[in-house]
């Protein structure tokens, strides 16, 4: 199962980039006007940092439905609120967004939360 939970790992670290290239994207073409609007869509579709987003969530898809083929749910997916944990500290360093200190805690928390259940 070692092997599996680095492959969990790695599907952490695509959603995290996915998510800061999805910002990025977003504040490069300057912000979506309408949800459904055609000009929007069309900045996405061909917005550089939105295709490497589809890329990346495709990746994640197929190594996720790998993961899942060998192990059980209940066991890895709990791994995946690392997300929560990595998103606002890559946020921190990119985008330079402020953590509060409860939002430190509610880090915190999600780390140890994952540390007993690898360690479970």
């Amino acid at each position: 199962m070692s092997g599996t939970i680095f492959l969990v790992f790695i599907e952490v670290a695509i959603i995290v980039i996915g998510q800061v290239a999805f910002k990025i994207g977003i504040e490069r073409m300057g912000g979506i006007d309408s949800l459904f609007s055609l000009s929007d869509i069309i900045k996405i579709i061909i917005n550089p940092f939105m295709i490497l987003v589809l890329v990346l969530y495709g990746l994640g898809f197929f190594l996720w439905a790998y993961i899942l083929s060998k192990v059980q749910l209940s066991a890895v997916y709990p791994i995946m609120a690392l997300v929560y944990a990595i998103v606002p500290l890559v946020s921190l360093l990119v985008f330079h967004e402020p953590i509060s200190a409860v939002r430190w805690g509610g880090i915190a928390a999600i780390c140890l939360g994952v540390t007993l259940i690898l360690i479970g």
